[in-house]
């Protein structure tokens, strides 16, 4: 059958309306002028003309024809490709795709949709790409599908889990003609988020389609192995106290009835770890667990790691060791706030802290140094000795943060416990260092080991700056959430008199302060309010030591004085971890498994750069691949990491996660055949137990009405338009002939 469209298809609709209009307007202006004249016709046809053929070069009108012929129906072939199937004593993988090479030589003259089952995603693909060659079949393969995919990934196993609820759904919600048939090639082990229908009773209402069948191929053998299935704190995790984790333990044909198992602390190199805890577990039933007990003394994610020894003959090694982070959080903020002199900035500060109700504030004043001469003897001083040793050999551990504020390290012997203060910033304390004469530089603190984890280098060339300046935000600074904190509890940047003299900024600093007009070494602003990431804890530098004007001024007073106390409890928010001044959290879209490629949640402002977070080494750039919701990280080693997700210079997501060598897909072993006779006797479908025993099954028996449809254009643009030219002027000639115009 052939017919003609009107207009052509690739024109915009205002286009086709608006041209209509004007030919319409035309022939109505021409219809009134050849009634003024005798010898009308003339006139009337050229315009007619002339009017067709102009119609003709902008609509382009194409003649289509429909051909109908008989053909056979779709299939949809579902392939698993989960990592279960890479199990080392089971060629599940190769399995798999000689079933897929069986079933696209029964299906010669179908027309065949490849999709791989990774998650509840389907992914279209190939079947040059499974076998790795052409193949020596003639199939018609149909990969133009839209199921919610990412039509990237081929047999990488990207979807670590196997969710046959979330692949029907995306299956029903494509926007193709069903299938006639839909095979699934699968071992059945479902471990997706999803519901897990057992019965085919309850596989009825998630089946892709009514009335289509779904053919299920087996896959997979079982044997003996023992592994770790959860690993798992139970409750709250709190600082200081008590925290249970539950380890159970899966066993399938070996002797488990003493099963040893020890849990590991994983800590960065360079600190300490945990003891070490052993048990014993009886999983003769088949399963078994255990509860032990862990006690952390700094708030943070705390990596640990059970180790199971199995019996002999167990035949997975990768799932015999879990790892986990513990989100141990505080139930009660406790600090340690130490100032060299009594000042108004001092007041200020011991002010904004002892008024926080959910800090616990220990606070020590120097008020009269080694050089005072009291004129009365030791005993009889009311005044107590600084207590140094004890609180930063013995109780450093229990502080959540330390605030330094103006206080001579050398002379009231903190220098000796720097080292010490060091290591407790990079295992997750918190620092905080305000200006003042005795800070820094001027208390001794260039040149130490706490200099290495400031924001911000030392100069101890230039201690103080005396003068009185206003501090402007530095690039990119006014977008912390700092600052934003500051800006909403009306805060303000004013006059301030002196400040410290600090350095350029320290690797993975940011400065939110900055001086308006002294530099560092480098030629770079001077910073006056730093911040700094360090591994697990997290430092502040303070610069000056006039913040409390920002509450207690003439200038704060159009804020209300609220300023200071917004500034404080930003920068001591920040400093505890407090999800108010985080960026978004890092959030894993699946599990990291060693050597796979890892998907990552799209921070809401986006993300440029992507940086793990080196222990004692500058930070490694990690490769990614942005996608419109989320990126994919390059594949990581097994073990602890912090990542760190950048928009130019603002980070915009962090967090720590771990990666196993086996995960969740590789803890139970053993194929669910079970799962798809289920499948295939609530769809009406044939269930094979091995991919030998593959028939004919499978196919269709159905013909379908196959339509095409073929356009082509009446004529070529170039003659319409030369028509539409000579048309027009022959018109024109015919108006002039009539004087008009």
């Amino acid at each position: 059958m052939t017919f003609w469209p009107w207009p052509t298809t690739d024109l915009p609709p205002e286009l086709v309306v608006a041209a209509a209009c004007a030919l319409g307007v035309g022939l109505v202006v021409l219809a009134f002028e050849v009634r003024r004249h005798a010898r009308r016709f003339r006139l009337l046809a050229s315009g007619m003309v002339a009017a067709f053929a102009l119609a003709a070069a902008i609509f382009r009108p194409r003649v289509s024809s429909l051909a109908e012929a008989a053909g056979r129906a779709p299939i949809t072939v579902i392939l698993d490709d989960s990592r279960s199937l890479r199990l080392p004593f089971d060629d599940r993988f190769s399995r798999r795709n000689a079933a897929a090479q069986q079933i696209a030589a029964l299906a010669q003259g179908h027309p065949v949709r490849w999709l791989l089952l990774q998650g509840g995603s389907l992914v279209p693909t190939e079947p040059a790409r499974l076998f790795g060659s052409p193949m020596d079949v003639d199939v018609d393969v149909e990969v133009d599908v839209d199921v919610n995919v990412n039509p990237r990934a081929q047999s990488s196993a990207e979807g670590p889990s196997t969710d046959f609820v979330g692949a029907f759904s995306a299956l029903r919600r494509a926007r193709e003609e069903p299938p006639r048939a839909v095979v699934v090639v699968s071992d059945g082990r479902q471990t997706g988020p999803t519901r897990k229908p057992a019965s085919p009773e309850q596989w009825r209402p998630e089946l892709p389609f009514d009335g289509v069948p779904v053919h299920t191929i087996a896959l997979g053998k079982s044997a003996p192995d023992a592994a770790i299935s959860s690993l798992a704190v139970r409750g709250s995790a709190f600082a200081h106290g008590p925290i249970q984790v539950r380890i159970e333990v899966l066993c399938q044909g070996l002797a488990c009835d003493s099963l040893p198992i020890t849990i590991d602390d994983l800590p960065e190199p360079g600190t300490t770890a945990q003891p070490s805890h052993k048990a014993v577990i009886d999983a003769s039933s088949g399963r078994g667990f255990v509860d032990l007990t862990l006690v952390y003394e700094q708030p943070g994610h705390h990596a640990v790691q059970a180790i199971l020894t199995p019996p002999e003959g167990d035949s997975v090694n990768e799932n015999n060791v879990r790892s986990a982070l513990i989100d141990v959080r505080r139930e009660r903020v406790r600090m340690l706030h130490v100032a060299g002199r009594p000042t108004n900035d001092v007041r200020a500060l011991r002010r904004f802290l002892k008024g926080n109700s959910s800090i616990d504030l220990i606070s020590f004043f120097i008020l009269r140094t080694p050089d005072d001469d009291p004129r009365a003897p030791a005993s009889e001083l009311s005044l107590i000795p600084f207590p140094v040793d004890e609180l930063f050999e013995e109780h450093l551990p229990s502080f959540d943060a330390v605030v330094l504020q103006d206080i001579d390290a050398e002379e009231y012997g903190l220098s000796r416990h720097l080292r010490r203060l060091a290591r407790y910033v990079e295992t997750g304390g918190g620092l905080v260092l305000v200006g003042g004469p005795h800070a820094f530089a001027g208390g001794g603190y260039d040149k130490t080991s706490l200099a290495a984890v400031l924001p911000t280098e030392l100069e101890p060339a230039r201690l103080q700056l005396q003068d009185t300046f206003e501090p402007r935000f530095a690039a990119a600074g006014d977008r912390h959430p700092v600052s934003l904190a500051f800006n909403r509890g009306g805060g303000k940047l004013i006059a301030l008199q002196g400040t410290s003299a600090l350095g350029a900024p320290m690797p993975g600093s940011l400065v939110l302060w900055e001086h308006p007009s002294a530099l560092t070494r480098t030629g770079s602003p001077m910073p006056v309010l730093a911040l700094r990431d360090v591994h697990g804890g997290r430092t502040v530098a303070v610069g000056t030591d006039g913040t409390w004007r920002l509450g207690f001024s003439a200038e704060a007073a159009a804020g209300a004085g609220g300023g200071y106390d917004a500034l404080w409890d930003a920068l001591i928010g920040w400093t505890l971890h407090d999800p108010r001044f985080d960026p978004s959290p890092l959030a894993l879209v699946h599990e990291c498994v060693s050597g796979q490629t890892l998907r990552v949640a799209r921070p809401p402002d986006g993300a440029d750069g992507a940086q793990e977070i080196v222990r004692g080494a500058p930070n490694k750039v990690v490769p990614f691949r942005a996608q419109p919701d989320h990126l994919e990280l390059a594949p990581f080693a097994s073990g602890v990491h912090a990542i760190v997700l950048r928009q130019g210079e603002v980070v915009t997501a962090q967090g720590r996660f771990v990666c196993e060598n086996g995960g969740d897909e590789w803890v139970d072993v053993r194929p669910d055949h079970d799962v798809l006779r289920a499948i295939s006797e609530a769809s009406g479908g044939t269930f094979f137990s091995h991919a030998s025993t593959i028939d004919a099954r499978i196919l269709p028996r159905e013909t379908l009405a196959l339509r095409s449809r073929h356009d082509k254009p009446w004529a070529p643009s170039w003659l319409l338009g030369l028509l539409a030219t000579l048309a027009a002027g022959l018109h024109w000639f015919e108006r002039r002939r009539f004087g008009l115009r």
